[in-house]
Formats: structure tokens, C-alpha cells, sequence
């Protein structure tokens, strides 16, 4: 129930994107009454220029835990990851539930990485994935950045591929390479969400779906689909947000 305050909903882009991705959802939350927070992570988007060969996965994870907790006072929060974005969020709810100041409601993964402790998106992504985006690797800066995947092979719509590969940016390759640390926050979230974009052939992201809709604890969603699915099916997607803000349960699908 959401009777003190507002939800608030911390949602966290991935790879090669910034906060701009998530506009359509967060316009549908914020007609209901939402707080929605679109942070773009350092060295990304308009925070491009601060990338660096530090800025790694504990960069982001750091951000959005401060974020947190400077949210805290506003109630409790829901929290979105997008691909790369669930790395985050599972290193950030270390943090958050470590320093007890913010309470997170919920949390959803949106196609996204779901890491186990020790795990980079490298080592999730296979070795096939991995020597990809070594061939996608260029300097910039003394910094080391891995170039955005094509919005096409993301099956992004139509009418939007060309707005998307002209605002993706690179990314620093530590995201990729960093290992995350203790993962055991992620179990003692009440309400975890699994939303699945079928229409992109991703193994792990099916296997992972596969996986939790085994588990009575998570809801899983499929979406037909492709990989930006807050852009294909934002409807969708902040309908499901806000069910996770308030308690409803989502039905398997």
C-alpha cells in the first residue's frame, strides 16, 4: 500500500544509454503521482566527457546507492534495472540494505544481468560476447570504451533505431570487466520482477527468465519485444512498475 508517500522509482539505464531511454516510462509514472529519478551513469550520455579509465562497475554501483540514500526521507523505493543496469542494481542494494537508510520496495530487471557474487557482465556474457566487444574497443582520451552495439541488432523499433545509435555513447570497458562483489541483498528484497523481451534472442536473459519463473519468490513477464523494451512497450513497462510499487502481483505471462 502507498499510503505515506509516493513511490519513487530509481530507474537505471544500461550499456551505452542514459537517463533520456527511460522518458516515455517516466512520463506514464509521473502522471500517476510517481517520483522518478533517471540518472545518467558517469561517463555516459551527457556525462560523457567524465570517463575515465577508473570509471568502472563500482563507479555506478556507488552512484546509485548515494542516490538512494539521499532518497531515503521520501519513502520507499522501487528500483529498475535495464541490461547492463542489473549489475548495478544488485551491487547497489548491497550498499543501500548495508547502510539501512533507504527501504527498497522492489526490484526489477528489466532483459537485464542478474549477477551472481564474483561475476562480471563479461563473464555472464560468455567468451563468444566478450571478444566481440574487444573487437568494438577504440581510445578516447587515455580511456579505453567499448562502442555502442547497433540499435538494429538490439531490435529496437524501426522508428526509433536511428534516435537511439545517434544518443548511445561508448562506455568505459571496466563496467564490462569489473567484478561484482556480494550479492546476497538481491534474497531479501520482498518483491523481485523479471521482465523478458522475447522478440531479442539473448541466451542468458532466457535462461535467466527461465530460471525465476521456476522460483515462487520472482514475477516474470515476457514482452514480444526487443531489447529497449522501455522504448517498444513503455505501456507495459510502467504498468509493471507501478504493480511492484503497490503490491500487485504481476501475472507470469
Amino acid at each position: 500500500m502507498l499510503e505515506s508517500a509516493p513511490p519513487t522509482f530509481v530507474l537505471i539505464h544500461g550499456a551505452w544509454h542514459g537517463g533520456w531511454c527511460w522518458g516515455r516510462v517516466s512520463e506514464r509514472l509521473r502522471a500517476k503521482g510517481a517520483r522518478v529519478l533517471t540518472p545518467t551513469l558517469c561517463g555516459l550520455a551527457e556525462r560523457a566527457s567524465l570517463a575515465t579509465p577508473e570509471v568502472g562497475l563500482n563507479t555506478h554501483i556507488n552512484e546509485i546507492a548515494a542516490l538512494c540514500d539521499v532518497e531515503a526521507q521520501q519513502g520507499p523505493l522501487v528500483l529498475c534495472g535495464h541490461s547492463y543496469g542489473g549489475l548495478v542494481l544488485v551491487g547497489a542494494l548491497e550498499k543501500i540494505q548495508a547502510r539501512a537508510q533507504a527501504q527498497v520496495k522492489a526490484a526489477v530487471f528489466l532483459d537485464a544481468f542478474v549477477p551472481e557474487a564474483g561475476q562480471s557482465l563479461f563473464d555472464m556474457a560468455g567468451p563468444q560476447a566478450a571478444q566481440r566487444f574487444a573487437s568494438m574497443r577504440l581510445e578516447q582520451g587515455g580511456c579505453t570504451l567499448v562502442a555502442p552495439v547497433p540499435a538494429a541488432l538490439f531490435k529496437v523499433n524501426e522508428n526509433d533505431q536511428a534516435w537511439v545509435d545517434a544518443e548511445c555513447t561508448p562506455q568505459p570497458l571496466r563496467c564490462f570487466t569489473e567484478k561484482i562483489g556480494v550479492v546476497a541483498a538481491l534474497a531479501r528484497v520482498s518483491t523481485k520482477i523479471y521482465v523478458r523481451a522475447s522478440a531479442y534472442a539473448q541466451p542468458v536473459f532466457e535462461a535467466t527468465y527461465r530460471q525465476f519463473a521456476q522460483q515462487p519468490e520472482w514475477q516474470c513477464v515476457s514482452m514480444p519485444h526487443g531489447h529497449d523494451l522501455m522504448l517498444d512497450a513503455p505501456q507495459d513497462v510502467s504498468e509493471v512498475l507501478w504493480a511492484a510499487a503497490v503490491d500487485t502481483p504481476h501475472k507470469h505471462s
